[in-house]
């Protein structure tokens, strides 16, 4: 099992963006490119364990399907279309870093975000 998070914005985030939220995680934790830089994972720079792999964001034209998959009232204050970041983090070592990733991303571009400590479903 892992520890999710997910990042509804209301603007699109570009490449530097997403990287300012990957430092703002930690300044000294290493990133590794996966499957040619569509996901990135952040890992431990004492040992390199992965502690969260962040995935591409994704178009939602549709504001109904957030609440159907993540829960009511998450979508308040969203504008359609939005963005939805995912990241994935270990359950032991990983929450912080995924919170902090995810609160990042809400605050520079507007919007909320949810984890899966908030539910008792996985995504």
């Amino acid at each position: 099992m892992s520890y999710d998070v997910v990042a509804l914005v209301t603007k699109e985030p570009d490449q530097r963006l997403i990287a300012d939220a990957m430092v703002d995680t930690g300044k000294d934790l290493l990133i590794q490119p996966r499957s040619g830089g569509r996901i990135m994972q952040l890992l431990s720079p004492e040992d390199e364990k992965v502690l969260l792999t962040i995935e591409p964001p994704r178009l939602i034209e549709v504001l109904s399907e957030i609440d159907r998959l993540l829960g009511p009232n998450l979508t308040e204050g969203l504008t359609s279309p939005c963005w939805w970041i995912e990241a994935h983090a270990d359950p032991e070592v990983g929450p912080p870093h995924a919170n902090r990733f995810a609160e990042s991303l809400a605050w520079r571009l507007g919007g909320a975000v949810w984890t899966s400590a908030d539910s008792n479903e996985e995504l």
